[in-house]
């Protein structure tokens, strides 16, 4: 079963552990279940943006620019349902999608006010626009108030540059609710309204240490995905949330990656074309400025010189370039509270409960 951690005080591994290669990309002979441990040995938050500025002198706080993360949940057990929330998972909600809306009512009256709502035996949730009471006339079932203090939202209910159209349906027995993105409803379920809100991913930046004498002395990687891969001898260092879209006054990042000898990780603004780099790419967009509930991620370059003969590549860091790392630039996303960890099958922890 798939595991979230959080910073706790809990000890997640040997930190300062060295690793042995034994030439085949294994380390020490360990396997990926013995791995699970130390996976997150190293697994930090990463700080809120306030918490690096010198002062906040002149930083304008715009209220259109605060957006919040509702995690839009499957159920484990049967029957299908969703929750929608601010809470991270457990052991019996997986993640399904991450969407950024705003909390506050957005300016000039465009958007909509959307209300959340509970129901129990079995836990459900309900999204609804705060002008109609039934999304479904044929829903009998009463509807409470959620446990957390997140009660509402507000988004667009018309496409705007970087929105994705978000549909919620119904079903019967019992009364259940759900957001897709399908065009059409599935078997059994009814389209009740739409809803825009930004779309997001989440990052989990993975590494790893070579034996002395290696062409390199780490590699990194960008996995993206809603759990953390355990894979030997990958380290998770961090993780966060960034657009799927050109969300504005956000900038396009490419990730592109090298496998001619050892693992090698770029990260750049436009996609390089150089033969080394590989030409398939992975992008996401996110701010280049600080924006509240957002922090600084740094990417570092490493080149070849007199001082230092390892391979160029990149990394993504939330620490000040030392060393021989010098900052290419940085750009600003969510980070993420938690991290979850692949299930110890690799299977999907509800395929038989999702509808069709």
């Amino acid at each position: 079963m798939a595991l979230a951690y959080a910073p706790d005080g809990g000890s997640f591994g040997d930190a300062n552990s060295q690793l042995s290669w034994d030439g085949a990309g294994s380390v020490g002979g360990r396997s990926n279940g013995a791995w699970r441990d130390e996976v997150l040995g190293e697994w930090r938050v990463p700080p809120d943006w306030s918490t690096q500025m010198w002062s906040e002198d002149g930083v304008k706080h715009i209220d259109d620019c605060t957006l919040v993360r509702i995690n839009v949940q499957e159920s484990v057990y049967g029957p299908y349902r969703q929750r929608f929330s601010r809470q991270e998972t457990d052991d019996r909600w997986t993640p399904l999608l991450y969407l950024f809306v705003s909390p506050l009512p957005l300016s000039g009256g465009s958007g909509r006010r959307y209300v959340l709502e509970r129901a129990e035996e079995p836990h459900r949730t309900r999204i609804r626009w705060d002008r109609d009471e039934k999304p479904q006339a044929r829903d009998t079932t009463r509807w409470r108030e959620p446990h957390d203090a997140f009660r509402e939202f507000f988004a667009m209910p018309e496409p705007l540059p970087g929105l994705t159209e978000c549909h919620v349906d119904w079903t019967s027995a019992p009364d259940r609710y759900m957001i897709t993105q399908n065009y059409r409803p599935a078997a059994a379920w009814l389209r009740c309204f739409r809803f825009f809100a930004y779309t997001a991913t989440k990052y989990h930046l993975m590494y790893r240490d070579w034996p002395r004498g290696s062409p390199l002395s780490f590699s990194y990687r960008l996995v993206p995905g809603h759990r953390c891969p355990v894979e030997h001898p990958w380290r998770c260092l961090f993780a966060f949330f960034a657009f799927d879209k050109q969300v504005p006054g956000t900038n396009e990042y490419t990730v592109q990656w090298s496998d001619e000898g050892l693992r090698r990780l770029r990260v750049g603004m436009t996609a390089s074309d150089r033969p080394e780099w590989s030409p398939e790419t992975l992008v996401f967009y996110a701010h280049d400025v600080p924006i509240p509930t957002t922090a600084r991620f740094a990417v570092h370059y490493r080149v070849r010189d007199g001082t230092n003969m390892e391979c160029e590549q990149n990394r993504i860091s939330i620490d000040n370039a030392l060393g021989s790392w010098v900052e290419k630039f940085c750009f600003y996303a969510y980070p993420a509270p938690t991290v979850e960890l692949d299930a110890d099958d690799g299977a999907s922890l509800n395929d038989r409960s999702r509808p069709y």
